[in-house]
């Protein structure tokens, strides 16, 4: 009789290290018995980091049934029945694959399992149905230990997340500035590619290690935690405040996310200033100028792109415009242009807010449970949507920074605006005035204010 063909299968539900010690310390022991059953051993087959309950595909596991019906091995050996199967879907594939070829199957711990005969595939049923149950008991206690960890706002994350230590108990102080001062600059007109840009010059790389995008700063800074905000099942938890530190203030936060609803893709950092902010004064009906090169050579300028009937050298223009702006914001009085944003009473608003959302909920409970029927609850959900809608808007308009108020924060109005990248000067003009350019004469080279017309907001 020739040696058995033997195939050592190995799995690891959970492996946080990657180190695969666990794998080894399997195969281990499945070699040692196989020299004693006298086996060859012709192939390890091992799974790592991977759960036999979620239903996720096992590579290996799905190989080792491909080898076994092909018929290049004749024998299994692994260190307990439920590294192979715990569930008895599993099992049921498992006792097809062995059936037909008689193929033996050994564990270090367990001893033989046979799958060959009834006898045999009953006692595999009974002992699967036994730790499929024991697997559910203990998914069914993790959950409801995950909503009470939720519920008292302990930190969610097993992974790292940019700006906290591992664990989420302290901040990166690098990390955590970068947050904050990309928020206020996202929310006075600077892009998220912009952001990336610095944080990548910086040296600042994602909880991953790579580096950044503006696809990447955006879902970053997506994340509700920053404002302590607990998630649990995709789902926010109103009312529950995590228990870490803050990075970013609720009201910011929230304004934060108004903003990415309701731009529709990454903005393009600008070359020039006035690129889609002045207005065309031949179309009259809203058109911006966009910036262009002239083709004899005489620089950039604006132009209509609707026709050639307009159009202004860019540096000429820009010059004019940021003149009056650094003598706007230098007068004493500049001040009074930033909204006043802390008379808003924001903690009653979000007492309010979660009053009206409780009452919401509490109306689809009460038709899930048949209290009401489904015209009530549409008939109660429509009088409270608005109102909580009208108070999201109020609260996030509270968390927007005014354009202004670096700026006049700098002390020196004039050096701090020409650092500005071009989209932080457009948002800055855009908050005070309203730039158009107006038909001149024919012929006319020489840059005339007269036909620049400034509308102050």
């Amino acid at each position: 009789m020739s040696t058995p063909r033997a195939a050592i299968y190995a799995r690891i539900s959970q492996d946080q290290k990657h180190d695969e010690l666990g794998i080894g310390r399997q195969e281990s022991g499945c070699r040692r018995l196989a020299r004693t059953l006298g086996w060859d051993v012709v192939d390890v087959y091992a799974d790592n980091d991977i759960s036999a309950y979620s239903g996720k595909r096992r590579p290996e596991y799905e190989r080792l049934l491909a080898d076994i019906a092909a018929g290049r091995v004749d024998a299994v050996l692994c260190s307990h029945p439920d590294r192979l199967y715990r569930r008895l879907l599993e099992l049921g594939r498992l006792i097809d694959a062995v059936e037909h070829h008689h193929t033996a199957i050994r564990t270090v711990s367990a001893g033989e399992v046979d799958l060959t005969t009834p006898t045999g595939r009953m006692n595999a049923r009974i002992v699967a149905s036994v730790a499929q149950h024991e697997v559910e008991l203990k998914a069914d206690r993790q959950k409801r230990a995950n909503q009470q960890h939720a519920e008292l706002g302990h930190w969610r994350s097993r992974k790292r997340v940019f700006g906290y230590e591992h664990g989420g108990k302290e901040l990166v102080a690098t990390e955590a500035d970068a947050i904050r001062l990309a928020v206020q600059d996202i929310l006075t007109g600077t892009p998220t590619a912009e952001i990336a840009r610095r944080w990548n010059a910086q040296g600042l790389t994602t909880s991953h290690g790579k580096t950044w995008d503006s696809g990447s700063v955006t879902l970053v800074l997506k994340n509700p935690c920053y404002s302590r905000q607990v998630v649990h099942q995709k789902r926010i938890l109103h009312g529950v405040v995590g228990q870490w530190p803050e990075i970013l203030p609720y009201e910011q936060h929230e304004a934060l996310k108004a903003f990415f609803q309701t731009r529709s893709k990454p903005a393009r950092p600008r070359k020039w200033q006035g690129s889609g902010l002045y207005l065309c004064g031949r179309c009259n009906d809203g058109q911006t100028l966009m910036s262009g090169t002239q083709s004899h050579g005489a620089g950039p300028f604006y132009r209509c792109p609707v026709g050639l009937h307009l159009g202004r050298k860019a540096a000429d223009l820009d010059f004019y415009v940021n003149e009056l702006v650094v003598h706007r914001l230098s007068r004493p009085d500049a001040w009074d242009l930033v909204r006043k944003q802390h008379q808003l009473d924001v903690k009653a608003l979000r007492a309010e807010r979660e009053g009206l959302e409780a009452r919401r909920n509490q109306l689809a409970r009460m038709f899930a449970t048949g209290e009401i029927e489904h015209a009530q609850l549409k008939a109660g959900t429509d009088i409270l949507t608005p109102q909580i809608d009208a108070l999201d808007a109020q609260i996030n308009a509270a968390g927007l920074r005014s354009p202004l108020t670096g700026i006049l924060d700098s002390g020196d109005v004039r050096n701090a605006y020409a650092e500005l990248s071009a989209d932080r000067r457009a948002v800055i003009i855009d908050a005070l005035m309203t730039v158009t350019v107006l038909p001149c004469p024919r012929g006319r080279r020489k840059f005339a204010p007269e036909f620049i017309d400034i509308a102050w907001k």
